[in-house]
């Protein structure tokens, strides 16, 4: 995975010189961000040179390792364009095509080929239909949004691309830091398993967050987590959780949502932090991402009024099972001591 977490050189497999195309925001987004446009290569075979980079005609042509590739180029293309991966030795590629099972039984029945084709030649893939992945420490954009929030500890990952970037406007808009931001999408090879896994083992990671519709492999995800070797809070806001919702998801990623009530068990079980609702999943960002060594299921409440404790210690034990802390009479007496 580390080709997709910390790639050293990308090539952009439909660049373009147009900030109005996708493969022209990737190419202004790494260079914004600040990547080694030495190990930056843009592919167009119609251009000799993109945004002042010089470009390739094709990813064989670069002639040296990449670790990734981004391929922003027509779905009846994209596999195509694996036998290039192949004969190039790139084993990494990022689709954020969209036009594959989410779209039609023909784009279904397209996205298995393209599974088919990168089992064989041993790429691994995150897509298709995804909106790309950050590492702001690494000078890495790989996606449409323009402003990059500054470097942290707090990972995420989407597998909704317009999730995905409300969390990164929440983290620019409360100068959060972010790890690593990475989207799935219709997650055809690589899913939240793999970067749960990989995220447990990433140094700069403190927090992990995920937003889906349905979690693939859920063996592997509880193994992923059971496995970790440093304990790190997560937080996931799952999707899909009524029969509208799932049929939702279906039609939005090809995302199967799975049993609820199934998901509410194995979460508690790992002592995972459920969010209902974006804004919830925020609030939960910003605690553990201050006080990231949170481990126990009782709080403290403060309040100039009898009424508003009750009512936030009903709130949090309906909520999250959460109960009051017991307080020492020491601290009872120093909280006395100071109002």
């Amino acid at each position: 995975m580390k080709g997709f977490l910390n790639p050293e050189s990308i090539a952009v497999v439909g660049a373009s010189n147009s900030a109005s195309k996708i493969g022209g925001m990737i190419i202004t987004n790494l260079i914004n961000a600040g990547f080694d446009l030495k190990n930056l290569y843009p592919i167009n075979p119609k251009e000799e040179m993109i945004q002042g980079i010089p470009a390739y005609k094709s990813v064989v042509d670069i002639g040296k390792p990449v670790d990734l590739a981004v391929i922003v180029i027509k779905n009846s293309f994209v596999i195509p364009e694996l036998d290039n991966l192949n004969k190039a030795g790139i084993k990494n590629a990022i689709i954020l095509t969209a036009g594959f099972k989410e779209d039609s039984p023909e784009g279904a029945e397209l996205e298995k080929q393209l599974v088919a084709k990168a089992k064989e030649y041993g790429i691994r893939i995150l897509g298709p239909n995804c909106f790309g992945n950050m590492d702001p420490k690494n000078g890495v954009n790989v996606t449409f949004a323009k402003q990059m929030p500054k470097a942290g500890n707090l990972s995420i990952f989407s597998q909704s691309g317009a999730v995905g970037s409300s969390m990164l406007d929440w983290a620019y808009a409360n100068n959060i830091g972010l790890g690593k931001f990475i989207t799935f999408g219709n997650k055809c090879d690589v899913a939240e398993a793999d970067l749960m896994h990989a995220l447990s083992e990433d140094e700069q990671t403190k927090v992990i967050g995920m937003y889906c519709e349905g979690i693939s492999n859920g063996e592997q995800f509880v193994e992923a987590i059971e496995t970790m070797p440093v304990k790190k809070p997560i937080v996931i806001f799952k999707s899909g959780s009524t029969e509208a919702g799932g049929a939702a998801a279906s039609s939005h990623t090809g995302s199967l949502a799975g049993s609820d009530a199934v998901n509410s068990v194995i979460f508690k079980k790992l002592n995972i932090y459920r969010a209902e609702n974006l804004e919830d999943m925020f609030d939960a960002f910003s605690m553990f991402h201050a006080f990231s060594s949170m481990d126990k299921d009782k709080i403290g409440i403060i309040t100039n009024a009898g009424g508003l404790g009750v009512m936030s210690a009903d709130a949090a034990f309906n909520a999250k099972n959460i109960g009051a802390a017991k307080l020492a009479d020491a601290t009872i007496q120093r909280i006395r001591d100071e109002v």
